[in-house]
């Protein structure tokens, strides 16, 4: 454990050896701050991260905490690294699901989400979705490899407020972390709506009919119900759920109709049913 008092107006970042030991010492004005060896643990992995700030940095308003989810052990631990050597930034946690960041959100509720979109069990976009009920001005940037002109619209309309790609220079992710803690919302430049397609309607780019089933779910209804309402065969039906799912990125019936609500389409469509019931 190492010790330092100081009135300095200005931050030092600098190695320390003792004992074997090696640490971090980040000094902030006219604080005294402990710095440990200690490591913690990628909640995902297991494995640990040493040379991690003490806790107690973490209450500093001088410091931006900051949480990585996304489904890759090596790109958490390189996006970690590339963050950490910014001395404002603190990883407080890295999870590699959905639920894991539900539950690192609620323990230490950073200042910035880091959040794939392509994850496993929950999307990203339900795992966005569940923090903004919890804390609705949750600050978070979507960091994805789809260059999707759709997920960014989506991105958008579901409470983020940034959006880069994978490729993006690094100096770009830590202006745009910067900038979002300020406030300021940060897309990628390039990411603009394409023009919709013939046949399709809205962000999301469902068909009429598309949107018909996504509304008939909205109502509960099962397969067999569906066809019913809609004059098609039960089989088409669920072509038409499964087809909804793979261009919402929806893992269940659940996510596809909030995803529906969050781009406006259920809320355009309510009385759709109604006039073919």
């Amino acid at each position: 454990m190492f010790t330092v008092g100081f009135r300095c107006l200005r931050r030092i970042s600098t190695r320390l050896a003792r004992g074997g030991a090696t640490g971090t010492l980040i000094v902030l004005s006219d604080t005294i701050l402990i710095l440990t060896a200690d490591a913690t643990l990628d909640t995902h992995s297991g494995r640990s991260n040493a040379n991690r700030p003490n806790p107690q940095l973490r209450n500093s308003c001088h410091v931006i905490r900051i949480l990585i989810v996304d489904d890759h052990p090596v790109f958490r631990a390189g996006l970690s690294n590339l963050l950490e050597s910014e001395p404002d930034f603190i990883v407080i946690g890295k999870a590699g699901n959905g639920q894991t960041a539900l539950a690192l959100w609620q323990q230490h509720t950073p200042h910035i989400l880091l959040l794939d979109l392509r994850l496993s069990g929950i999307s990203g976009f339900e795992t966005l979705r569940r923090i903004r009920a919890i804390q609705p001005d949750a600050k978070a940037i979507i960091l994805t490899s789809s260059e999707s002109a759709d997920d960014s619209s989506r991105a958008m309309q579901a409470g983020a407020w940034g959006y880069l790609t994978k490729h993006i220079d690094q100096k770009e992710i830590i202006a745009a972390i910067r900038n979002v803690h300020r406030g300021e919302r940060f897309f990628q430049k390039g990411l603009v709506t394409s023009p919709v397609s013939s046949g399709m309607v809205g962000p999301g780019g469902l068909s009429t009919r598309e949107i018909d089933v996504l509304t008939c779910l909205r109502r509960g209804f099962s397969n067999a119900e569906i066809g019913n309402t809609l004059g098609i065969t039960e089989r088409t039906a669920k072509a038409h759920v499964s087809a909804i799912f793979k261009k919402l990125h929806a893992a269940d019936r659940a996510e596809a109709v909030g995803i529906g609500f969050d781009l406006g389409i259920l809320k355009t469509s309510a009385n759709r049913i109604a006039d073919l019931s």
